[in-house]
């Protein structure tokens, strides 16, 4: 099935069930039906279990989120909370001088709104220091508490970051003592984080590449790296 949404290059970047049998599917896409200058959003869709657009959500199947009204945004990741509420998460350009930051929403799967309890109206952008930086991965713990992983150029080079949200989208400050883990895999090029996942003691494992090559990585659930992974530093 294929699905217009703009004359830009729209995109599906994580696909998710629901526990009633729906899929939710998170990317982005041009904000203009017939005008391809418009800027990118993030977006969420919701399909019923004969894969027909839900028209329960947002009214039509289908949800811009809007980081920013005039500057582009895309979202590569998305996780389903216990509570079937759908996290999205990505970039948004906000200044010459902070440049991409990142960007993270919650969803309710029923309707589409915003779950305002979250963030500010349902959304959190925030600076990690770098002018580009984005979301790849997203997980939920046990506890309710969300990881995010993606890159940050805070260092003047990319290198992997992974930060701690409460429930409630606030920065967890007993995760690496402020939230954020963010670590250089030594390569003079750049790190990219593309994946992450949660082993069954609450560890996180994360991968992408440095320097061309595969990268993993081991951080303890304090936010810390796992030195008995790796090479004794937890890469």
């Amino acid at each position: 099935d294929r699905l217009f949404w703009s004359p830009l290059t729209d995109s599906v970047e994580e696909v998710l069930l629901l526990s009633d049998g729906r899929t939710a599917m998170v990317g982005y896409a041009g904000t203009h039906a017939t005008n391809a200058n418009k800027d990118y959003d993030c977006v969420a869709m919701v399909r019923d279990t004969d894969t027909t657009l839900d028209d329960d959500f947002s009214g039509n199947g289908k949800k811009f989120i809007a980081f920013s009204a005039a500057e582009n945004e895309k979202c590569y990741a998305g996780a389903l909370q216990d509570d079937g509420k759908i996290l999205i998460g990505g970039w948004v350009y906000t200044s010459a001088a902070n440049g991409w930051d990142l960007a993270l929403a919650r969803v309710n799967s029923s309707d589409g709104s915003f779950d305002t309890g979250f963030g500010s109206g349902g959304k959190v952008i925030h600076n990690a220091g770098g002018g580009g930086e984005h979301i790849k991965a997203i997980d939920v713990q046990d506890d309710g508490k969300i990881l995010v992983g993606g890159t940050t150029n805070a260092s003047g080079n990319s290198d992997f970051l992974v930060a701690r949200y409460t429930s409630a989208g606030v920065l967890d400050t007993t995760f690496s003592g402020d939230g954020i883990h963010q670590f250089d895999l030594g390569s003079s090029t750049g790190d990219l984080l593309e994946g992450m996942d949660l082993q069954s003691d609450g560890k996180i494992v994360v991968g992408g590449y440095s320097n061309g090559d595969w990268a993993v990585a081991r951080l303890t659930t304090a936010g810390a790296m796992d030195t008995s992974f790796g090479g004794g530093d937890g890469i």
